[in-house]
Formats: structure tokens, sequence, C-alpha cells
């Protein structure tokens, strides 16, 4: 019979050794590691480890949890077989475990906001260039953070959110100072009804929408944010967004072509009120991973000689 202590001690394997064993690709970015969640198709690796609480999170479904929840996850069984799976895997002695005290996990070290200002460090400029995000539409929304993160100093493009905080992105980062949605409402109200909104699930998802508007390529959905724009930052998000989103009267969706995606829309379809449409925009590039790919795969335009954009620090 397993005792709590079992229990705590199967906990404390570290996730990332789990992983490695079972050999999981894994990149590490400023001190995080990230693997490919390995119960799903994940190229680009989206589950983060937390080494110092010993958790993993995904960033493409939101999932989260111990060791034991995420084995349970991959073999699609119940914690007690979960449990046994683990065991015969790392080969624990649980008699000697039993009388080893666990040791304390050390406090995660925060994001730290230094300063933010107009997007102009050239490695953004070149992350943005790398997406074909037109540039000044990222200024225009977007902004330059300097933080600090394990002790070291880095720059990021910041997104707003609804709480304050900051969705963070370069190319070797993606982390965000607190989790919320973003509502961009024409009509200044968060709380009003709006006649068309369109719903991203993130916010490299949000420019390059915009880009392709305003280059004026054809495609299906030829139209600009009209009244309003609900950037998710996370298809976990989905909650939060749904009592402003019950409200409209025609919503679009634009988000990643994968089962998180799709679980995501069609949660967004539920919340609208019946009779009111939802219209699935991913259909318009199922070619592609996401909305950014799709942009990506686009012509790139011309560029206008002897013109150039002014990139300041104020």
């Amino acid at each position: 019979m397993l005792l709590q202590t079992d229990i705590d001690a199967l906990k404390s394997i570290p996730i990332a050794d789990f992983l490695a064993v079972q050999n999981v690709r894994s990149r590490t970015i400023n001190g995080r590691v990230f693997f490919s969640a390995p119960y799903k198709d994940d190229p680009n690796p989206s589950m983060k480890i937390d080494p110092a609480k010993n958790r993993w999170y995904d960033f493409g479904t939101g999932g989260q949890g111990d060791i034991i929840d995420l084995v349970q996850k991959i073999n699609h069984c119940d914690f007690k077989s979960a449990v046994s799976i683990l065991q015969s895997r790392t080969g624990i002695d649980m008699n000697i475990v039993r009388h080893t005290p666990l040791p304390k996990p050390a406090e995660p070290q925060a994001i730290a906001i230094v300063s933010v200002t107009r997007i102009w460090h050239k490695a953004l400029l070149n992350y943005l260039q790398e997406r074909s995000i037109d540039i000044d539409i990222a200024v225009k929304h977007c902004r330059q953070i300097q933080y600090i993160a394990n002790g070291k100093t880095y720059f990021g493009i910041g997104f707003k959110n609804g709480s304050g905080g900051w969705e963070i992105r370069n190319k070797y980062f993606k982390e965000c100072t607190s989790k919320d949605i973003t509502i961009i409402n024409k009509n200044e109200n968060r709380d009003c009804d709006a006649h068309q909104c369109v719903v991203f699930e993130g916010f490299t998802d949000y420019l390059s929408y915009l880009t392709i508007n305003r280059r004026q390529i054809p495609h299906e959905w030829q139209e600009n944010i009209k009244d309003c724009a609900v950037i998710l930052n996370s298809v976990a998000n989905v909650g939060k967004a749904k009592p402003f989103l019950e409200k409209q009267y025609r919503v679009s969706t634009f988000f990643d072509n994968d089962d998180a995606g799709r679980r995501a829309a069609a949660e967004v379809k539920n919340a609208v009120k019946s009779g009111h449409p939802v219209w699935d925009g991913a259909q318009c590039y199922a070619h592609c991973k996401d909305l950014n790919d799709f942009l990506k795969s686009l012509p790139k335009p011309r560029q206008t000689a002897g013109k150039t954009l002014k990139i300041g620090n104020a």
C-alpha cells in the first residue's frame, strides 16, 4: 500500500529528467526548459517545465500539473496506473524514499520589468521581419519591454493584456507577467454590445491579420476590424472571454489548425448566442499551422526605394 510519503517521493522526480530519459525533444530558452508535449504532435516545443516547482505547463492547450498528471495524460490512464508506471520506469525503491526527507523547492524568480519603450532594438525588428509583420503596425500596437529573468537582462516585444500585465515575445522567449485576455474595443467600453468581433489565439496572429489587411492581399475575409477584437493570449483563456463574446452579434475566429485551436473555436461558438453567426477563419489557411504561417507564405511586398521607417527609443 502506497503512503502519502510515497506519492510525494514520486512527485519529486524531476520532470525534465523523466522526459529526457524518454528521449523527448527539448530546448532551453533564457534558463527555462521547454519540451515537446509527448502526448501530441508538437514540433516546436511548447511545454514549459518549472524546475523549482517541478510542474509542467502546456502553452498550446493550457494543461498543467505535476509528474503524475503528465504520466496520466501521456498514457491515458488513471492515477493508480500512472503511479505504477512511474515506479517501474524510474526503479524507485519505496523502502528507501519513505525515510528520506524531500528537498524544499526554491521559490521561482518572477520576471521583473525594467523599462517600457517604443520598439527600436534591432534584434526585435529583425524578429518582426522574420515573421513578415509590418513594423509600423507592431510599433503601434506593441511596446519594447526590457526585463530581468534569472538575473539576466533581456529585450522583448510586449503586448498588454486586460490585467495590465505583458505578453512578452522574442525569438527565444515566450512568457507573460500575468495571464489574461486583451480586448480591443473601438467603442471604448469593455462591456458594450458590438456588432462584429474577431478573436485571435495570440497577439502575433492579431498583428498578422492587420498586416494582411493593410497590404490588401486578396483573401476570403477582406475586411478590417470594425468593432472589436479579442486576443486570448492562450487558448486556456477562452473562459475569460466568454462573458464578452456572448454579447456579440457576429464573431470570427482565427485560431491554430490543431486540436487546441479547434477546441477553442468550438468553445467560442458555444459562448455566442444561438442564431448569431460564428465564422471559423482557420479554414482560409488550412494548409498552414496558424495565421502567421499563412502570412509568411504570401508574396513579400515590394520595397519602395529610398523609403525608410524611423524607429526611435522614446
